[in-house]
């Protein structure tokens, strides 16, 4: 998803509120390390805002943030600059606010998208390679802000030039060191119900006092009395790592820094005696070691004890399948011996101690043991060609022709074997498994006596086959209507999409053209206005092309273009309404939506012909709500009925009596909800009517009343098989002689999958 300053989902206000939290937090963040600037230009050793933006947006904000630092940004620059010591122009100002606003909500922006394209969202901080990620990605947007940052105040005069290198380290590593030092609480906090945490011990209250006490006294040595021993704080932040975890050793680092930027901008501490920029530098690097030492630790830690959880359920898990496959073996009723590569037995399970009897035997005297001989046979099954023996060569071998003759009974056996390799390739064991078979042979006993009925039943299939060959050949006659008509749906769509693209190019144009030629006509009458009296062949040519009639017709062809274009828009609409190609889903639509599409596709139908008037469409839509349903089998419906009602407008009548064509031929189209949970429609006629011999086999498949090639005879019969078995519905037909036509469609709002539905011929009496 492209990332954005706007979400759309979000209301405008909420924004702005969003925008207005973010400056402030921002001003007030940037004032507070204001205090702790000491080099020109107000640059402070670490900009805490960067770090504090980048947190919040981490973990709320995101891409929203930009414009509210922006602003934030703007502002505190702006501020400092107007109340500061050095008196500037409100040029000046503005033009050093904007710069500052521009590059730090550039940096922001860079480090959002470095981070998304680099380093997984979730996962920031939580291994080593992430953590050198994060780092690289915070050193190029630093350099930027840097950059722009520095630029304005040398500009304005506020750093001299010999200063600008420092004041750009300095700048650039301010803005890294406030991102790793601040970032990393907001991620450690975000991901602290998740992270490791060490149990609590007997002595872990001890602990904790121990550790702030030797942290005290090392903070009040080095930063307090002015002793180098700033670097023995690391150890600290280790020990904070393997014992307290990452989030509070965010907030010891976090802490001590404070410590250290606040006694070094007093004049104390190990930094104090050097050169301001010299005395920064070294406060930089002492914080920057500090960092990387805890996030890295906290990083590997994490790794550690990620590895450490997945072996120890890779552990359980194996624990499990080892459990598993003991029971497993335990409980099959097939005998399995396991055998090392020198034929001695490692492993039966019960089947096979129950088949073979106690003793174990390797595989070299196997047959010799446990008495397996060939079947049929009194031979002993032969050493070189029992199963074990062979998968010691490395072949997967199965017999069924050995048989265990021990306490006077024979039980025939099926064995096999198959070799366990090392990672050399190399084998390294045998798996023999073996089961009774006394049920198979008897099986095989009985298949002879089956293969007679099975026999007698083929003929009795037969008679059967033929019966549903014949169901078949009308099942492929609904199939390929069926497939007509999803051509005819491809291709409609196909043809609607083609002409919607430069219908839609002159619609769009017709506009442009009006306006342009608008204003040439006023462009025209201000030189006749200017030039009353034009050279003659001027006037000749205005004569010739009839100038006036030209200008008021031009307005009249504009707007037929218009009308026609609007018209072929509304056409490709219901086409493409119509020949919807989601037969294989249902969707929640408005059916008056498809009516209307279908009466636009039988549009030329219904115009007056040679043997009639026009065809008029009276509709009394109800107020219905929308139906879960298949869109296109309904649309399919909808004319197949639409059609019939047209047909019967223009017969006269299946019998010869006096019913004629109609002079106001009309079809009536009514919606209504009945119930909660049921949708009517009614598509009426008044044509000539059926009579009830007619009418009761309208819908069986292949009847038709239509001379031949005129129909298929499958339309009302897909129709009822669409609202009934697809839709769960029901479908009516009342018609008299004389008296017209009435098909009434009931269907409910939604389906239900479960339902068994059988096809059963409703209607009216």
């Amino acid at each position: 998803m492209k990332p954005s300053v706007l979400n759309r989902s979000i209301p405008w206000s909420r924004q702005l509120l969003e925008w207005v939290a973010i400056a402030l937090l921002y001003f007030l963040s940037a004032q507070l390390s204001l205090r702790f600037a000491a080099l020109p230009g107000n640059i402070s050793s670490v900009w805490f805002p960067t770090g504090l933006i980048l947190g919040v947006s981490l973990w709320r904000s995101q891409w929203r943030a930009v414009p509210g630092v922006f602003l934030g940004s703007m502002l505190s620059t702006s501020l400092d600059l107007g109340l500061g010591a050095t008196h500037l122009g409100p040029l000046k100002i503005l033009f050093c606010g904007l710069l500052h606003g521009s590059s730090n909500a550039l940096e922001l922006s860079v480090v959002l998208a470095l981070l998304r394209s680099w380093i997984p969202q979730g996962t920031i901080l939580q291994r080593v390679p992430h953590v050198g990620l994060f780092i690289l990605s915070l050193i190029p947007a630093s350099l930027i802000g840097a950059t722009l940052g520095v630029f304005p105040l040398v500009v304005i005069g506020l750093i001299p030039l010999p200063e600008v290198p420092l004041s750009f380290a300095i700048w650039s590593w301010s803005a890294v060191l406030s991102q790793l030092l601040i970032t990393p609480v907001f991620l450690a906090g975000m991901a602290a119900p998740t992270q490791w945490r060490p149990k609590p011990g007997r002595y872990r209250r001890l602990e904790i006092t121990l550790f702030i006490g030797v942290s005290v006294i090392i903070l009040t040595g080095t930063f307090g009395l002015g002793y180098p021993a700033e670097y023995a704080l690391i150890p600290l932040c280790v020990w904070s790592v393997l014992r307290f975890g990452k989030f509070e050793t965010t907030l010891f680092v976090f802490g001590i820094s404070l410590i250290a930027i606040f006694t070094t901008v007093q004049g104390l501490g190990p930094f104090a005696g050097h050169s301001i920029y010299i005395a920064f530098t070294l406060l930089q690097s002492f914080m920057g070691a500090t960092i990387l030492t805890s996030l890295v630790l906290s990083a590997s830690n994490d790794e550690h004890h990620q590895v450490e959880r997945q072996l120890r359920a890779s552990n359980r898990e194996l624990h499990k399948s080892q459990n598993r496959l003991s029971q497993l073996l335990e409980a099959m009723p097939v005998g399995v011996c396991v055998h090392d590569r020198r034929g001695r037995m490692l492993y039966r399970n019960h089947t096979a101690q129950r088949l073979l009897g106690d003793v174990e035997s390797d595989l070299y005297q196997f047959a010799q043991h446990y008495h397996l001989y060939q079947a049929d046979t009194s031979d002993l099954y032969p050493l070189e060609q029992l199963p074990g023996q062979l998968a010691l060569s490395g072949q997967s071998v199965r017999r069924d022709d050995l048989e265990l003759r021990q306490s006077g009974q024979t039980i025939p056996l099926d064995m096999a074997s198959t070799p366990l390799l090392d990672e050399a390739g190399v084998v390294d064991g045998v798996i023999v498994a073996f089961q009774d078979i006394r049920d198979r042979k008897e099986a095989q006993k009985l298949l002879a006596d089956y293969n007679q009925t099975l026999e007698n039943q083929v003929v009795q299939r037969t008679t059967e086959l033929q019966k549903t060959l014949s169901q078949l050949q009308r099942t492929q006659a609904q199939l390929v209507h069926t497939e007509k008509m999803s051509s005819l749906g491809q291709l409609v769509a196909g043809v609607a999409h083609e002409i919607n693209n430069p219908i839609s190019f002159i619609f769009g144009n017709i506009r442009y053209a009006r306006e342009y030629i608008q204003d040439l006509i006023r462009l025209l009458q201000a030189y006749e206005r200017v030039y009353p009296n034009p050279d003659a062949s001027i006037q000749t040519l205005a004569e010739d092309i009839d100038l006036s009639y030209l200008l008021e017709d031009l307005q009249r062809i504009l707007d037929s273009m218009n009308s026609g274009a609007e018209r072929i828009r509304n056409i490709v609409l219901s086409l493409r309404n119509f020949a919807r190609l989601d037969e294989s889903k249902t969707k929640v639509v408005n059916l008056h939506d498809g009516i209307e599409s279908t009466l636009m596709v039988l549009q030329s139908r219904l115009k007056s012909q040679k043997n009639r008037p026009e065809i008029k469409i009276v509709k009394l839509y109800g107020d219905i709500p929308n139906v879960n349903c298949y869109p296109s089998e309904l649309n399919q419906v909808f004319l197949n009925l639409l059609n019939n009602a047209i047909d019967a407008l223009e017969s006269h009548g299946d019998s010869p009596g006096s019913y004629g064509l109609r002079q106001d031929p009309k079809i009536i189209l009514k919606t209504e909800a009945r119930g909660q949970n049921t949708i009517l429609i009614e598509i009426k006629d008044n044509g000539a009517g059926m009579s009830q011999s007619i009418r009761h086999r309208i819908f069986d498949p292949f009847f038709s009343t239509k001379p031949v090639g005129s129909g298929t005879g499958l339309g009302l019969s897909m129709s009822y098989q669409i609202i009934v078995e697809k839709h769960q519905g029901k479908l009516y037909c009342h018609s008299e002689l004389g008296q017209g036509t009435t098909f009434t469609i009931e269907l409910p709002l939604s389906l239900n999958p479960t339902r068994h539905l059988s096809l059963e011929t409703h209607e009216t009496s």
